[in-house]
């Protein structure tokens, strides 16, 4: 854990160029970024990034961050050294690498540079709407669970992997399906996708066209809204409405709520969907532990 903090620190060094801090960083206002950075501060995460990118290489797959992307098939597993190769190896000598299995249905309900909007389930990927998102608040605790048209569906990293189509998380997927093998898999796949897509990004910038660019137009009085944004444990939606100038209601469902949210008469939850059948304490503990724990935030 001491690696990864190393990794987690050096991402947040980069992000804090541009966004002050994290968590609850305020990069973004109506018409822009909040910063205004210069070549030097491009140049510092820049190099931050590429320390990332060494890590990636170096401790976590024994691979060229390239060749690593050029992996599409579960054949070409075994290429992958370094930790995250161990942890592979471990899930499959420990015989974890089947279990896990939960509903297997998908979710993504924003667009970004990891994956396209969608819902999947089987084989088969359809378009979403954020209206049919509904919350369910069980007697005797504060934690909703969040579903979609009366089903339980998974968010975040395989979720996203599985609705774009990406390659290898598809190969994963054909032999495990939504097992704790897919599921770590694709967690950790991310960061080569993440990295790749930050240096380009960072190569890309125009320092010369402007960060911002206020709008002066009429204060609306009333109105309704909704954003969705990508986050790492999954899609995190916010609805508002406005009323007279003033928040009617502010509603915000989280990532945690899909994968953590408790079982309801329509549906068992993902988490405990997955959990079931675990032969000991430690390994349901592990496989909970697989979906990026933030459970506080399941709390309204």
């Amino acid at each position: 854990f001491l690696k990864a903090s190393y990794l987690s620190s050096t991402m947040t060094k980069a992000l804090a160029i541009f966004a002050g801090q994290w968590p609850h960083s305020s990069y973004a206002v109506p018409g822009g970024v909040t910063c205004d950075p210069s070549y030097v501060d491009v140049m510092q995460a820049q190099a931050l990034v590429e320390e990332g990118i060494r890590f990636f290489e170096e401790v976590l797959t024994g691979l060229s961050l390239d060749d690593y992307l050029s992996i599409v098939s579960i054949s070409s597993l075994d290429k992958i050294k370094g930790d995250f190769g161990k942890v592979l190896h471990l899930l499959k000598q420990k015989g974890l690498d089947f279990e896990g299995l939960s509903h297997d249905n998908f979710i993504v309900f924003d667009d970004s540079i990891l994956s396209r909007s969608g819902k999947s389930r089987a084989t088969t990927r359809a378009s979403v709407d954020v209206k049919h998102v509904h919350e369910v608040l069980q007697e005797g605790t504060y934690a909703k669970a969040a579903q979609y048209k009366g089903r339980s569906y998974e968010v975040g990293p395989l979720a996203r992997g599985m609705v774009s189509k990406r390659p290898m998380v598809k190969s994963l997927h054909k032999r495990y399906k939504d097992s704790l093998m897919s599921r770590i898999f694709a967690r950790v796949d991310e960061l080569a996708l993440l990295l790749k897509d930050s240096k380009d990004l960072l190569n890309s910038l125009k320092l010369d066209e402007p960060s911002c660019t206020l709008s002066h137009s009429k204060q609306v009085k009333e109105y309704t809204g909704v954003g969705v944004v990508e986050a790492a444990r999954g899609s995190l939606i916010h609805q508002s409405s406005v009323k007279e100038g003033r928040i009617e209601n502010y509603t915000i469902i989280t990532p945690t709520q899909w994968n953590l949210g408790n079982d309801t008469p329509e549906a068992a939850g993902v988490a405990s969907m997955a959990m079931r059948g675990s032969t000991s304490i430690e390994e349901a503990t592990f496989i909970f532990r697989a979906f990026d724990v933030c459970s506080v935030c399941t709390t309204k």
